[in-house]
């Protein structure tokens, strides 16, 4: 509006002035008589123009300046979710709000985003937005919710954002095994995975069956990491499984274990004790030998002992110390007080297993 006293004729310019850039944006040539008054309204498309500003108007010699005002660009964002913690797959609910610093309401769009994936464009109407969603998978990891909004005409743009955590799906269950024999280790090692097979640390139920006895073996084991089962020298011959469970995960895995033939042999007392320790009958001749420097007897004996079975053999001998050897197996010393050489089984027996 201008008013004058005195009669006024000139150009009349207005200005729009941000961190001392001025832009014209009216200009009009006036006379005014005296005591006449104008006035004006005039809009300005703000574009690029963003600061501490004011208007300025002026013609001829005189001026006139508004008070300081600012212009942004910046959408103020807010929203939350529906919880902080997600798995795979679940739904994720996002309600917001967007309005301008001068609480203006905004129409326009938001994008959503995990970190840098895109997730979905949502429209803002009346300065809200709303929206549901199925995550990806993706590996546990703390991430950043981000909404990147901006209004109908490209001017105003803003940006949130929120932490949420993506947690792990235990999904797959894996065994790696030596091959073992009777009489040494099962080596065994559970690896557990989750849904982007990203390797978990995790206590792991492991169940061994044999042949003869399910849960042979059942201990709970440190994912990844390698133990060791005991396999006796008697542990049955066939098809053992070994289960490896993790809540509702599970996996199997077969060996088969072969025989294994094994004996033991004892002198107490003049008795040679021959025991088939293995896990299969033991049908063999053994070559036995009673000697010193004087005398010597070697003689073989069949034997014929089924798993865990004992045969004696009664030694005799002259008076005296001798080296006795049976197949690879020596005893050195042996005190005898009898007349001849000779070698005799005694009956068979049983024994429990230790």
């Amino acid at each position: 509006e201008i008013k004058i006293s005195g009669q006024l004729e000139g150009i009349f310019e207005t200005s729009l002035v941000c961190d001392s850039e001025k832009q014209l944006f009216y200009a009009e040539y006036l006379s005014l008589k005296v005591n006449e008054q104008k006035s004006f309204e005039k809009t300005l498309k703000l574009k690029d123009k963003k600061g501490s500003c004011y208007i300025e108007a002026k013609i001829n010699s005189e001026e006139a300046k508004t008070s300081f005002f600012t212009i942004s660009n910046n959408l103020l964002i807010s929203f939350s979710l529906n919880k902080e913690s997600f798995y795979p797959n679940d739904t994720l609910e996002i309600t917001g709000k967007a309005i301008k610093e001068n609480n203006a309401n905004v129409e326009g769009t938001a994008e959503i985003y995990l970190n840098t994936i895109f997730l979905k464009e949502t429209e803002i109407k009346d300065s809200k937005f709303s929206e549901k969603l199925s995550l990806p998978k993706l590996n546990s990891y703390n991430y950043e919710l981000i909404v990147k909004a901006k209004d109908t005409e490209n001017l105003n743009f803003g940006e949130a954002k929120k932490p949420i955590s993506m947690l792990s799906i235990p999904s797959l269950l894996k065994i790696e095994t030596n091959e073992p024999k009777a009489g040494s280790n099962l080596e065994v090692t559970a690896f557990l995975y989750d849904q982007t097979n990203k390797t978990l640390e995790r206590n792991i139920s492991i169940i061994i069956d044999s042949p003869e006895k399910p849960e042979l073996y059942s201990k709970e084991i440190l994912s990844g990491k390698k133990t060791n089962f005991e396999l006796l020298d008697n542990a049955p011959i066939g098809n053992w499984k070994i289960s490896a469970v993790y809540e509702s995960t599970e996996e199997e895995k077969n060996f088969y274990l072969d025989k294994n033939e094994k004996i033991t042999f004892l002198v107490e007392d003049n008795i040679l004790k021959v025991k088939n320790i293995g896990n299969t009958p033991y049908k063999k001749v053994l070559v036995i030998e009673i000697a010193n420097d004087n005398s010597k007897l070697v003689k073989e004996v069949f034997v014929e002992l089924a798993i865990n079975e004992e045969q004696k053999l009664k030694l005799s001998a002259p008076e005296g110390e001798y080296n006795i050897k049976v197949q690879d197996k020596q005893f050195r010393k042996v005190s005898f007080t009898g007349n001849a050489l000779n070698i005799e089984k005694i009956s068979n027996s049983f024994l429990k297993n230790n």
